[in-house]
């Protein structure tokens, strides 16, 4: 049994005939949407698909993942992961998710989740902040952006320093109760591919969530779930919390 796409290049190394994978995400869709590595992305997709012709069964997260699998000509047994309730995000020595909520009271609050120290995560929110924070703090000043999650990386760290309304928590110990207590969740992922195991998890704490094509990539129509266009990503915000 193997997991995480970064162990898939052992696969060329064992002989056993029954080798299964838990697909977190289709690294040729990740890569084809990174600046860099979208010239070499044909000979990884190459790559990819040949280790996926030594494994008897995947589990992919989605049926989008399923489908993308399909598509790479995979002719083994493709099963689609029952995600059940997810608990990702709880740190142990985190600061207790009580003292980021007690200070929203008389605030309008944005929440954005997850592994700081990926780059996805990283670049989407710092433009979230400037091309889209920035212009709706201005409609609105009692706006505030809290980014929780392990490793913020010392830019962000400096642009919460420097940006009135914008908080760079880090770890806490457990989201879910932000996700219960904010306005709005936000996932404004502009690269990156995979169902993004956060939004299942604001999404089940009860959250309203706003979030690009790639944040809710995968994940089925919700209610609570509003899918926009980047440049939407502001108007609708300040709708939701009109």
């Amino acid at each position: 049994w193997l997991d995480f796409p970064s162990v898939l290049g052992v696969v060329k190394h064992i002989l056993h005939p029954n080798i299964h994978y838990f697909a977190h995400d289709v690294v040729s869709q990740r890569t084809s949407r990174s600046l860099t590595k979208k010239p070499i992305n044909k000979e990884i997709a190459k790559v990819e698909a040949n280790l996926f012709c030594k494994l008897k069964k995947i589990v992919a997260m989605s049926h989008k993942d399923k489908l993308l699998l399909e598509q790479m000509n995979y002719k083994g047994v493709i099963e689609v992961a029952d995600l059940g309730v997810q608990k990702v995000g709880e740190v142990l020595n985190g600061i207790p998710i009580e003292e980021v909520v007690n200070k929203f009271k008389d605030r309008k609050n944005l929440i954005f989740f997850g592994y700081m120290k990926r780059a996805e995560n990283h670049w989407s929110i710092i433009w979230f902040i400037f091309f889209v924070f920035l212009k709706i703090r201005k409609q609105n000043p009692h706006i505030h952006l809290w980014i929780l999650g392990l490793a913020p990386r010392p830019l962000l760290k400096l642009i919460g320093k420097c940006i009135s309304n914008v908080h760079v928590a880090g770890a806490v110990s457990d989201p879910t109760l932000a996700f219960q207590k904010a306005d709005l969740s936000v996932a404004p992922l502009l690269y990156g591919a995979g169902v993004k195991i956060k939004v299942l998890q604001m999404l089940e704490a009860g959250a309203t969530v706003v979030a690009t094509e790639v944040g809710a990539e995968g994940i089925e129509s919700h209610k609570k779930l509003h899918i926009v266009n980047k440049t939407q990503f502001g108007k609708k915000i300040l709708e939701l919390l009109d």
